[in-house]
């Protein structure tokens, strides 16, 4: 992520916003308010370990966000796994005397953005730590469980060679996805739904009986936003009233399924525009999955925003863990 899963700059927008909102016990005027440092660290099941973004909400709310303005320097990130539970029993590993510790370097070209030194691969299955200091001014630790390699399955219940195409194609990266090759599917709203199925992402381990997380669905609009083209078949883009505003232009939608769910219906109703599209299946940790989940949430009578979850000690955000699988399908404008 965004990698795919980069959506984090989003998050973190959502975040800063929720977190001026604060409790009784946080000052909640601009001027009062001490800046906390922020953690976003997300790593990905078989993937080599990605970037890490550590920073301070800055005063300043009345621009644009850039997590520029805020970054923190200089820090020193480790991450290192504990518990490898796909040993039997599972395996205690000496922190971090096994080699197996990545550790960060701060990237002198953007401010609070730190990338790992090495290319260790994400291990399934696995308890991982973080531990982020900066004498005098950040010391923060969290911990995060990744899931399974689970194995996506596109239920192909119409005998059309479209939806077995899904399967064939997936989590193959075009070079363009905006421009995808006629080998890739093309469907409309008048099409069956994609039905998907996977095997569980925690069913082989037990971690005490507790939520392990969730699945999150993304749908997300490859096209640039200013070209944009919703899928309605009455829209005319020279009439006035169907004007969309720039702040509609939402090229990503989300589903959302708990950690004992393996199936999904994904509707084209989750579908706002025409063109390429990428969907990803995300297994989540419960770290992720509650921040994720949590960050979106809204009070539905008063509308009001709700602080996120935050699992981060010292500080606020998500060290999160997923495994991910993606394909990719065009959306046509039909009657």
């Amino acid at each position: 992520m965004f990698s795919k899963h980069k959506n984090y700059v989003v998050l973190l927008f959502l975040f800063i916003s929720i977190a001026l909102i604060g409790c009784d016990s946080t000052p909640t005027e601009v001027d009062d308010y001490d800046p906390e440092p922020v953690l976003h660290a997300f790593i990905t099941v078989d993937q080599p370990f990605g970037e890490i973004w550590l920073e301070k909400i800055h005063k300043n709310i009345e621009n644009y966000y850039d997590p520029r303005n805020g970054g923190i320097t200089g820090a020193e990130i480790v991450i290192f796994p504990k518990i490898d539970y796909t040993s039997d029993p599972p395996e205690t590993f000496d922190t971090l005397g096994t080699g197996l510790a990545v550790y960060y370097e701060y990237d002198r070209n953007y401010a609070g953005r730190y990338i790992p030194m090495g290319a260790n691969t994400v291990k399934r299955n696995t308890l991982y730590r973080i531990e982020v200091k900066k004498p005098g001014d950040v010391d923060i630790w969290a911990e995060t469980t990744t899931p399974d390699t689970f194995i996506l399955t596109v239920v192909n219940e119409t005998d059309d060679d479209r939806y077995e195409m899904l399967n064939t194609i997936m989590d193959v990266v075009p070079d363009d996805p905006q421009a995808l090759p006629d080998s890739f599917p093309t469907f409309s709203r008048n099409d069956e739904s994609i039905k998907t199925t996977w095997t569980p992402a925690w069913g082989n381990v037990n971690y005490g009986g507790e939520s392990q997380g969730g699945y999150l669905f993304t749908i997300l609009a490859l096209t640039d936003t200013s070209e944009l083209v919703p899928l309605d078949p009455d829209w005319d883009p020279d009439d006035p009233e169907d004007a969309i505003e720039p702040g509609d232009k939402g090229r990503s939608t989300i589903g959302w399924a708990p950690d004992y769910i393996n199936y999904y219906d994904i509707f084209w109703l989750l579908f706002e525009w025409s063109g390429p599209q990428r969907i990803d299946v995300i297994a989540g940790s419960f770290e992720y999955s509650r921040y994720v989940f949590t960050t979106y949430q809204t009070n539905p009578t008063t509308g009001d925003i709700s602080r996120p979850e935050s699992y981060v000690h010292g500080g606020l955000g998500c060290f999160g863990a997923t495994a991910i699988h993606s394909f990719y399908l065009n959306m046509e404008v039909v009657e």
